[in-house]
């Protein structure tokens, strides 16, 4: 019976589709480049260049033929009335907080894109700042977070064209309502103002690499000085990080997803030189400032990856504790049931375990690879 029924509904199915013509052909161009000498073909490199009149020309072809083939299906309408109904529903992100101040994004039901919006305090009333739904034209124009200064008076924020990668940076005073700078488009990779709002360390993607820059506020851009990156290529990328007192600055080369990191530091108080933390260990760091010293979240010697993981230095966090247990329980996806290590009892319990070891009451643990003392 029930192969009667299939066989119905695909005779009927058949009946019902329209025939359709053939696809827009795609031309194709005999481009070849060699990289880390391996030859890679890209016949369809000519697409890169969104704004050619070629390339907006073949999107409207394809899209008109995606119309023609969707258009006439049986029961889309229906479909499509529901999915939508669905959809349209209020979304926020997870806010950027300083001094008191929630900067956000949110889209609402009937919106298109992320508005970024401002509360003053936990409980205040919200306020859209820059909405790109409010311009003319076909509302693809995009605006994300990339900074906010410490003071919170200071919003930096992207603005980005269609899906491209490449976005211009403005930074606004939000008290003012008045553009400070301007950096022009190009694909960032990280971008942070100093504490001071003085200045902005910043990587963007060019075509031999990923570079870092240091742009004044206020001044040409033009003038920007690289200060990083020059040793790298296509295929790994560079960040900055400003320490959050202003004085550190953390440079870190990527080389690949499971391939490893390379740390470096920068006293910007003596504007010393570029320091090496870790450049020769096959391993990936995720580095993190904490007042005059440097933590890294890494795979070297992990459990189950290498060796065991031994700890030789401890922070005390029993101030702390029960707000990192409130912080898991907030990703409930994320959380299991005790005695799963991801469980909240197990997370308690291996602070009270490493604090143990050391006469805390609750600590973290960390391998300490480098120590590099700064001369003051």
């Amino acid at each position: 019976m029930l192969k009667s029924q299939l066989l119905l509904f695909m005779v009927t199915a058949a009946v019902a589709a329209p025939r359709l013509a053939p696809a827009p052909k795609t031309r194709t161009d005999n481009v070849t480049e060699t990289v880390q000498g391996v030859a890679i073909r890209d016949p369809y490199r000519w697409l890169e260049d969104q704004q050619s009149p070629e390339t907006r020309a073949w999107i409207d072809a394809q899209n008109a033929y995606t119309r023609s083939v969707l258009d006439p299906l049986p029961g889309r309408a229906a479909i499509s009335k529901r999915l939508e109904e669905l959809l349209k529903t209020e979304r926020f992100n997870t806010p950027v907080v300083r001094n008191g101040r929630y900067f956000f994004t949110r889209r609402l039901a009937d919106q298109n894109q992320f508005a970024i919006c401002l509360r003053n305090g936990l409980h205040g009333s919200d306020e859209v700042l820059i909405d790109p739904n409010k311009s003319a034209g076909d509302q693809s124009t995009s605006v994300n977070i990339l900074d906010v200064s410490e003071d919170g008076k200071w919003l930096v924020y992207g603005t980005r064209q269609g899906g491209e990668d490449e976005e211009a940076a403005t930074i606004l005073d939000v008290d003012a309502h008045k553009e400070v700078d301007h950096l022009p488009r190009t694909r960032f990779f990280s971008l942070q103002l100093t504490p001071d709002k003085k200045d902005i360390y910043y990587s963007k993607s060019l075509p031999e690499g990923s570079r870092v820059y240091h742009h004044r506020i206020g001044k040409d851009v033009a003038s920007d000085e690289e200060i990083f990156g020059k040793q790298t290529g296509p295929s790994e990328f560079v960040v900055a990080e400003v320490s959050l007192d202003g004085r550190y600055l953390g440079l870190y080369i990527g080389h690949g997803p499971g391939k490893k990191t390379e740390v470096y530091v920068k006293d910007l108080q003596s504007n010393g030189p570029i320091t090496t933390v870790v450049n020769d260990i096959e391993a990936e760091f995720t580095p993190e400032f904490a007042g005059n010293r440097m933590f890294a979240e890494t795979n070297w010697n992990a459990p189950l990856i290498t060796q065991t993981f031994r700890p030789n230095m401890f922070v005390d966090i029993v101030t702390h504790l029960d707000k990192k247990l409130a912080a898991m329980r907030c990703y409930q996806s994320q959380v299991r049931e005790f005695p799963s290590e991801r469980s909240v009892e197990a997370l308690e319990a291996l602070a009270r375990v490493r604090g143990s070891t050391v006469g805390m009451r609750a600590a973290e643990g960390f391998i300490v690879l480098r120590e590099i003392v700064s001369a003051t």
